[in-house]
Order: structure tokens, then sequence, then C-alpha cells
């Protein structure tokens, strides 16, 4: 025996696959071993050899020619001799051509896998180039290459079969191609179909759909989001939609009627669909199943179904300000309904309240929430004269079978008081004077004059006032008729006194004075107006009865606290001048104060006073505003005029002559762009001419801005005005009114035609934009040319594309 164990050089040449060349060559000792010992029972001799001899490339060329033709694979027979020693040994060995052709897969164990893919898969193959290692293969699932480390090759043999095993690397549902080739030789690829299942179940990406309650008649649109539910292929006809009722026959969802839409960033997929109609008893629970078509894969879930009411809801009242069905008379707070067994409203704008005799106005009422569970309603609650408990109603259009009705209980808290003065609130000692008052928030309606009490509290305590009649009566006023007695004094002498209720009332009960003149003495019956702002300036019209016509001795004024103001005796106007007293009228400058509040004017003619029958109130001025400038822009080197509307603008003198004293108003352009008075250059005119022009008011004035030095360049600037003699009440433009400077040399922007023809772009496509340039040079092209949109308030700019220079001429 030369050579022992041929079959253990045939397992060698199989190979393990294993790798490790050492590792081959103990597992090839070991095998030779035991064939010996079972062919004869005895070890290797001490002169056998074990060896391992690797064959090196190009003892065979690669063009071979094979020894047998016609045989289905090419291979050549090739003696190996070992010599050791003088001895030799031969055995035979075949060589084989790597085959060029694609090879058959024979097997794919198994043939599918779930998703994450992990999964050993053995492939057979013949017609394979023999291969011995990891190396020598690539594998692929797809377009994916399967990593060495995880391919081991189980058996290579050219005249049977290559076995390989690999763990296929994870992929999307669907089937893919597995390819297994010779490293060494592309063409000699084998493929087979590989399928990979999803056995992943879909489910709802949100706890519930929205709205996961709804009437049962139909129509709500609920929407659902879905995982593991299609990809980005999916449309709606993929899907289909049933609702079911306990055992009954399923209703299906138009397909037509159902959206999709696959957000390939969250790989969620969200349904909607019109619920069906589906008849039920008060609520009960449906049962609604989506299916995704292509996989048969279906997310069940269930919606609430409602038979939609038409019965009268239920309702409360909750007032802000109490928590409860109660609240103060006053009102103007806000109280919210609570509304079940109502159908559902979108909008307020379908609401109508009524709330005691009084219908809220629609934007008085906001809708917080409606849905098939309650309706939330504010509403701001309506002043009450009175108190007790008012009927609140509120209904959807059309629907008054369903309306919610709750009461609100007020709480009278409308303190009575006098509305103006009493007229007259003097009179002359020596003989009656009816005087007419009128009571406000009196809560309650009078008809007769005993339901009501005048009682003298302070000065002429022992007077018998009583009340004539009743001029007028509801819940909110009350008109009447005092009967002053006579009762003469010697100096002026006030009398106090309560009105209200015969049953005692301090809520409802007012205090007013009368003031009884001497027999004959001079008196004020009436002046207005009766309050202004500190400003002054405004004619106040007096009323006098028991006025001397003749002329006094010294100048007649009238003293308000540390200010006075002349009465020229030639511009009184007196009833009967041929009297030595009588009925006179004049009128008056209200003079400035220094601050707010109330004075009693006195009226002093020859050192004898005669106090105005109640006090004058002044008052806070509003505040200047700029309200418009026209235009808002002008050139730096041209003089230009702008007109200012200005609001709340104290009164400016008018002259004897009838023009203005224009030094009055101070108009200044002045940022970090330009700063200097401008010329006032017209008297300014009233925005309501039929106002008294020596009132505060609206007014227009033209003026000049500063131009035509270094000191003005082009950019924005604001503007402030004030009066001269109240320099503390400016006002400044807004951003959107300030004047902007512009250089006559630099290209102008003249008109800008967009959508509808206006200065509009769409937000949802491009605009085409017509602009007129001027100041542009000749020759100007396309190139040339830039434009940008900045969106007010912002610094962020667009560039848009210029799409066509159509015309030019001098002027740009």
């Amino acid at each position: 025996d030369a050579l022992v164990g041929g079959d253990a050089l045939s397992a060698f040449l199989v190979g393990s696959g294993d790798g490790a060349f050492k590792t081959i060559f103990s597992q090839v000792v070991s095998l030779v071993e035991a064939q010996v010992a079972a062919s004869n029972g005895r070890t290797l001799a001490s002169r056998s050899h074990i060896m391992a001899v690797v064959i090196p490339s190009g003892i065979v060329a690669e063009d071979f020619a094979c020894d047998d033709p016609n045989a289905a694979l090419c291979s050549t027979a090739q003696t190996l001799t070992i010599t050791a020693s003088g001895n030799t040994a031969d055995t035979t060995v075949d060589f084989y051509k790597d085959v060029a052709t694609a090879a058959t897969v024979q097997s794919v164990s198994p043939s599918s896998s779930f998703l994450q893919g992990n999964q050993l898969i053995t492939v057979q193959l013949s017609s394979f180039s023999t291969v011995y290692s990891p190396s020598e293969v690539t594998i692929k699932v797809g377009t994916e290459t399967v990593p060495q480390a995880s391919v081991k090759v189980t058996g290579s043999n050219p005249t049977g079969f290559t076995q390989v095993t690999f763990y296929n690397p994870s992929a999307p549902e669907g089937v893919r191609t597995i390819s297994v080739s010779p490293t060494r030789q592309p063409g000699n690829i084998g493929t087979s179909k590989f399928t990979y299942i999803d056995d992943r179940v879909p489910a709802l990406a949100k706890p519930d759909p929205s709205p996961n309650k709804m009437y049962s008649d139909g129509g709500t649109t609920v929407t659902c989001t879905f995982s593991l539910f299609g990809d980005a292929s999916i449309t709606a006809a993929n899907v289909a939609v049933s609702a079911r009722l306990g055992s009954a026959s399923s209703v299906t969802v138009a397909s037509s009627s159902v959206t999709v839409s696959y957000d390939a960033v969250s790989s969620l997929t969200t349904v909607s669909f019109p619920s069906p109609s589906i008849a039920v008893t008060g609520t009960q629970s449906v049962t609604v199943s989506v299916q995704y078509v292509p996989t048969l894969k279906s997310v069940s879930f269930p919606l609430s179904f409602v038979a939609k009411p038409t019965t009268a809801a239920t309702m409360s009242v909750i007032a802000s300000t109490t928590g409860g069905a109660t609240g103060d008379s006053t009102g103007l707070y806000a109280a919210t309904l609570f509304l079940t067994n109502f159908q559902t409203v979108a909008a307020s704008s379908e609401l109508s309240v009524t709330w005691g005799t009084t219908t809220i106005a629609s934007t008085a009422i906001t809708l917080i929430s409606s849905t098939v569970d309650a309706t939330y309603v504010t509403v701001t609650v309506p002043y009450s004269a009175t108190g007790g408990g008012v009927a609140v109603t509120c209904q959807a259009s059309a629907r008054p079978s369903n309306a919610g009705t709750a009461t609100f209980t007020y709480v009278d808290v409308n303190q009575a008081e006098l509305d103006g003065n009493l007229v007259p609130a003097q009179g002359d000692s020596g003989s009656d004077t009816t005087v007419r008052v009128s009571i406000k928030n009196i809560g309650a309606i009078y008809s007769i004059p005993s339901q009501l009490t005048v009682t003298p509290t302070a000065g002429l305590t022992s007077l018998a006032i009583s009340i004539s009649s009743i001029v007028y009566s509801d819940l909110t006023m009350l008109q009447l008729t005092l009967l002053m007695p006579k009762n003469q004094v010697a100096e002026a002498t006030t009398v106090t006194f309560t009105i209200g209720p015969a049953a005692t009332n301090a809520l409802k009960t007012v205090t007013a004075s009368f003031t009884y003149q001497p027999v004959g003495a001079p008196r004020i019956d009436f002046f207005t107006p009766t309050t202004y702002f500190t400003d002054g300036g405004p004619n106040m019209q007096v009323q006098a009865v028991n006025f001397l016509t003749a002329a006094p001795k010294e100048p007649i004024y009238v003293q308000f606290g540390s200010s006075t103001v002349n009465v020229t005796h030639a511009d009184i106007t007196f009833a009967n001048p041929s009297d030595s007293f009588t009925g006179a009228s004049f009128n008056i400058t209200i003079p400035q104060a220094a601050a707010t509040g109330s004075v009693t004017p006195v009226l002093i003619r020859d050192g004898v006073s005669t106090a105005f029958p109640y006090t004058f109130v002044y008052t806070t001025p509003p505040d200047v505003a700029i309200s418009a400038v026209f235009p808002l822009s002008g050139f730096t080197s041209t003089p230009s005029t702008v007109t200012l509307t200005l609001d709340n603008f104290p009164a400016v003198t008018k002259k004897a002559d009838g023009t203005y004293v224009r030094s009055e108003i101070v108009v200044v352009f002045g940022t970090n762009k330009v700063t200097g008075l401008a010329e006032i250059t017209s008297d300014p005119t009233q925005v309501e001419p039929s106002l008294d022009p020596t009132r505060l008011q609206s007014i227009r004035v033209t003026v000049q801005p500063p131009c035509c030095s270094d000191s003005v360049i082009p950019g924005k600037t604001q503007i402030q005005v004030w009066h001269k003699n109240f320099p503390l009440r400016f006002a400044v433009t807004e951003e959107k009114n300030y004047f902007e400077y512009i250089n006559p040399d630099n290209p102008r922007v003249q008109s800008v035609v967009g959508n509808n023809g206006a200065a509009e772009a769409k937000m949802s496509a491009s605009t085409l934009v017509t602009l007129k340039v001027s100041n542009t040079p000749l020759g100007t092209t396309v190139a040339d040319i830039s434009v940008f949109v900045v969106l007010q308030g912002t610094s962020a700019s667009v560039a848009c594309s210029v799409e066509q220079l159509y015309a030019e001429d001098a002027d740009g």
C-alpha cells in the first residue's frame, strides 16, 4: 500500500469550509487514523507519513483540453506523485474548469422569513464552480450583499452540489431575489425567489379615532391614524371601511368617500371616512373595521353612536363672578351655558340666546365647544335694572324644540342715581318752584306719587316738599316733578332731601339739593356744558334770572376756582331790556385747569356773588394721535407737501380775521434720518365742520417737510406733532405712517399689478406680477434687475425670478 486513505484525500478535496488550514489538516489526520484502524486494527506504522499538499495555481493551464469532450463538466486527470527517500507514491487528481454559465438553484430552505430577517437560509446549487471558503462566494438578497461573517460553505463538489448557508438581512414586505455566485466567476450565478412576510399587525397609532362619538344619522367625518397599514403606494381603492351594530349586517362605506394619506417620515397612514347611518337606541357601540385590501389585514375599533336629540335640551348657567346661576344686576360679566342632549353646532352664528327680555347680540356669544356629549357657550350677561329670576334660553336656528332653558337670578346692586341735575336747581324763595328730577337705576315702575317719599335731611328740614306728578317710569328711569314751596329767606339757603320708595330702600334712594334765593335776588338757572377737558377753550352758555339790566359799576366775571373769566355787559342778551330785572343769557370761555376735578363757578357782579346751581367737572383730555399721513413719501431734494390728520387735537386759536394761529401747531420730522420743523403751509381744517372750532377735535393740517439739505437722506422717518400750549401731549406716527424720503435719482416702483389686477400674489402658487419702475438706466436688461419680496415686520426676503423686460422709455 503506497497510499492509504484515498477517501481521506477525497474528503479533504471537499473541504469543511471552516477556514483554518490547520483545522482541516487535523480533521484529515483523524480520519486517516480511523480508516487504518478500521481496516486492520493497527495504528499507523512509524514510517508512515501524513501530509497536506497545497496544489499551486498554474500546474494545469486554465484552457486545458477536456479528457472527455462530451462530459457535462470539463475535466482532466493529473497524477500526483509524492517522493520521499527514494520511495514514491502516486494518486490521480481531477481538475475541473470553472463554470462560466448560470448555475441552477436546486433548493432554498426556508423560502421565506419575517421582515426582521436573521433566519438561517440554506441554498443548494448545481453546475456551480468549486469553492472552499466564504471569501469565494458572493450572496445577495435583493440589492443587499450578505456579510461574509454570516456565510458558510458546507459543501462544494463540481460533480455534485454546492451548499451554502447564511443569515438573511431585514427587508420590507415582498418578494426578493437571492443570488449566489463565485466571487471569481460572477457569470456562474444562481438565483431564486425569496419572500419576506410581514407578521406585524396594523394598529391605531393614536388611542382613539377623532371623533369617537357621533350621531347615528351618519355624515360625521371620522379620522383614524394607523401604523403598519400600507405604504406610500396606498390609495383609497386599497381601503375597505365597514361598520356593524352587534350581530347585524355590516354597512359598507363607499370607497369614493374615503380619503387616505401616507406620511413617509413617520410611516403612518391616515384614513378619513364619513360615518354611516345606523339606527341606535340612546347610545350604542358600533364596531368599525378598516381593512388594507392587498394584505387583508384590518383594524377594528368601537365608535359610540348616539341618536340625534330632538327634545328639549338640559341647560345650566354658571356666572364667572359667582360660579352659579346668580350674579349682580350690573351685568357685563361672562356666563357659561352648559347644554346636554343638545344637537351640535359648528359656530356661534348658529345660536340665539335670550336673557329675560333681552336678546344677546351675536358678538356677545362665543361657542367654546360643541360635541355629542355637551355644548359650552359663553355670553356676556346683560344689565338688569332690578333683581330676581329671569329665563335664559339657548337654541340653534330652526330647532326650537331642542332649546335649553334655565333660570338666572339677579341680585340687584344698582344704586339709584340722579340722571343729571335738578331743573332748575335754584328758585326764588318768594314763590313756589316746580323742579324736574330724573332718577336712573330706580329698579321699579311707579305710577302714583304716594309710592314715593321726599324727606328733607339738611338745611330746611321742616320743609314740606311734594311730588306733583310722575312724568315717566320704567325699571331703568324715573322722571318726576317736585313742588318746592315758597319759603322766604334773607340769603341763599340750600335744602338737601332724599327721594326714594315709600318702603325704605337705601339702594333705591337718591339725595338732591335745591337752593332758595332771597326774593328778587339773581340766580343761575342753567349752564352748559357741565364738563370739559382741562384744556378749556370752548364757550359755556349761561342763563340767569333776576339779572340787573343796568350797566355794572365794576366788570362782571365768573370765577372757576382760582381762574376768572370776564363777562362783557354789552354781550349779555336780556329777555326784557326795559325791565330793571329780567332773564339774561351770555357766553363765557371755559378756562384751563391745572388738574381734573369739580369746581362750583360763581358769578360776581358789583361784589354780589351768585353761585352756579351745581358743579362743573374738569376731565383728562385724550391723547393726540396721527391717524393719516398723505402722501407717505417725498423727495430728498425737492420740496413737497404732506397732509396730516390729527385726532383729539387741542383747539387752535382763531383770529379776528378768521385765520388761525398756525404757530400753535408744532410738527417735527425727526429720527436719525432727518431732524427739523415742518412748515405749516395753510390753516388747519376741521374733519367735522359742524363742531365748535373751540373744542378739542380732529383736524387736517398741510405741512412742508424739511428737504434739500445734507441732513436729509433717503429712508423712513417718524413724525411728531403737538400743540404749542400742551407739549406733553404729543403724537408720534406708527410705523405704517412713517414718512419716507426718496432719492429722485434712484429707481422707484411706480405700480404693482399681480393677481386680480391688484398688488396681490397667491399663497398657493407662483404669481406673475408686472412692475412699473422709473429712473432705470436706458439699456437695462433682465440680467441687470433683481426683485425681492420682504415680509413686513421681518428682515427675511425671497428672491423673485425676473421673467421679461417688455417696455422701456426715457422715464424707465
